[in-house]
């Protein structure tokens, strides 16, 4: 298919894009149906069940566990702003870093 663009209009141009756009949807919409019933069928014919091989929406992949949403236990505590908490996992936060260099230890920061 060959479009000669350079004689269209900006309104033809932009209905162009439009058409295209959705052409594109469409098509992306019936290559997922196609492979989604293709691996159902390879499934099927190996003795599985679809659902068995890929995680379902909102859920873990089979044979794994869901990932934990519970935040990690506050270890740290700023003592200058005892809202500044670090659960010492990840970067240290910078109140943490400053007071180790000035000295103190890690034990004056337990939160308690």
């Amino acid at each position: 298919m060959s479009v000669d663009l350079s004689k269209l209009s900006i309104q033809e141009l932009q209905a162009f894009i439009q058409q295209a756009s959705a052409r594109i949807v469409e098509v992306q919409r019936t290559e997922r149906a196609n492979l989604r019933h293709n691996l159902s069928e390879q499934a099927r014919q190996a003795g599985y069940d679809i659902n068995e091989l890929f995680a379902t929406r909102g859920g873990a992949a089979a044979g794994q566990a869901a990932k934990s949403t519970n935040p990690a236990p506050i270890k740290f505590r700023n003592p200058a702003n005892a809202q500044q908490t670090w659960s010492g996992r990840g970067k240290r936060p910078h109140w943490f870093r400053d007071g180790l260099a000035a000295g103190k230890t890690e034990s004056d920061f337990a939160a308690e």
